[in-house]
């Protein structure tokens, strides 16, 4: 297997997970219970994408459009603010550039918004980083779904065992199991590294900065 694609995962990963998920998922909530979604009890430990897939089926297609419509234009406030907060990460960039300079292509697939990832990216001085960029408003599927890791590889017309994921997440891990593609695990977001291990992620580096000797060890594995 030769890797052609290295795919990551934005907040926690590539940047400083600034945004207090959890308190926004509560102000979030708060819209979900406007709707009149017929006793569904909503765990306040699910994601606010799976929570709205839970509520799905029992709401009428416009009634529920309008519901994701709300919560997604509050996270994308939320997403907006956290990403002024950040400041630029030489490290990263020279990793980037590295990964380039190997002839790598890159793909960026968040849960996130992409008004608040590109503000996010134009922070970070890497608008035009990558190949090709997922955000939530590009796809209907969203980690740990894998739809927006699929669109990404048809994209770069990469297939599944040609690339890797790196992300900081359980549905990072997740999304990349269900796909085929190399799940690597970075302990640098709001799990630690026991939740991450729960989800036996192929492999688990301390941050991104451990990539390119991975890479390399993929790479000689291959010669063999």
């Amino acid at each position: 297997m030769k890797l052609k694609a290295i795919l990551f995962d934005l907040d926690g990963t590539l940047i400083e997970f600034l945004l207090d998920y959890q308190k926004a998922k509560r102000k979030a909530l708060e819209i979900f219970k406007k709707f009149d979604l017929k006793g569904v009890k909503l765990d306040e430990n699910a994601s606010i994408y799976m929570l709205l897939k839970k509520v799905e089926h029992v709401l009428d297609f416009s009634t529920f459009n309008s519901l994701k419509k709300m919560v997604y234009q509050f996270f994308e406030e939320v997403e907006i603010e956290a990403a002024e907060k950040i400041k630029p990460n030489p490290s990263i960039n020279k990793l980037i550039k590295t990964l380039r300079d190997m002839n790598l292509k890159l793909g960026l697939v968040t849960n996130n918004g992409r008004v608040g990832v590109m503000k996010s990216l134009e922070k970070m001085e890497l608008v035009d980083a990558f190949d090709v960029i997922i955000t939530r408003d590009d796809s209907n599927e969203l980690k740990p779904d894998k739809g927006g890791l699929m669109k990404a590889l048809e994209l770069l017309n990469v297939k599944p065992n040609e690339a890797l994921f790196v992300g900081d997440g359980v549905m990072d891990i997740i999304a990349a199991k269900s796909v085929g593609i190399i799940s690597v695990a970075v302990p640098t977001g709001p799990f630690s590294v026991d939740k991450l291990l729960e989800l036996a992620p192929d492999y688990l580096m301390d941050s991104v900065h451990s990539l390119l000797t991975l890479i390399q060890y993929l790479n000689e594995l291959d010669e063999e």
